[in-house]
C-alpha cells in the first residue's frame, strides 16, 4: 500500500500579509528610484532621459517605470499637471519594449 501524502496547510492570512508587505516595499523602492531620477531630470530634455534609461539595468528600468506609472496616477488623481510624467512613462515603456520585444514581459508597466 502506498504511503499517504502528508497534509499541507497554508496559513492564508500570513501569506497574504507577507505578499502585501513585499508589494508595498517594492512600490516604495520604485517611488524612491523614480524620485531620485526625477530630481536629476528637472528639464524636459528627452535625449538626456533616453540616454539615462539606456544605461539602466533591467531591474532599475523596471523600478523607474513603475515609479513613473505611480507618479502619473498620483498626479492625475490630485488634478495636478502631469504631462512630464506621461513623457517619462512613455520613454521608459519604449526602452523596456525595445529590450523585451515580443516577450511576455514586454508590457510590464
Amino acid at each position: 500500500m502506498p504511503k499517504p501524502l502528508p497534509e499541507i496547510s497554508f496559513p492564508v492570512q500570513n501569506d497574504f500579509s507577507d505578499y502585501l508587505e513585499r508589494v508595498a516595499r517594492y512600490l516604495t523602492e520604485a517611488k524612491a528610484v523614480f524620485m531620485k531620477c526625477d530630481r536629476r531630470e528637472r528639464s524636459n530634455d528627452d535625449r538626456r532621459l533616453r540616454a539615462r534609461l539606456e544605461t539602466m539595468n533591467d531591474c532599475e528600468l523596471l523600478r523607474y517605470g513603475c515609479g513613473a506609472k505611480y507618479a502619473l496616477a498620483k498626479a492625475a488623481s490630485l488634478h495636478r499637471p502631469y504631462s512630464k510624467f506621461i513623457m517619462r512613462l512613455r520613454l521608459a515603456r519604449a526602452e523596456w519594449s525595445n529590450r523585451f520585444i515580443g516577450t511576455v514581459i514586454s508590457n510590464s508597466f
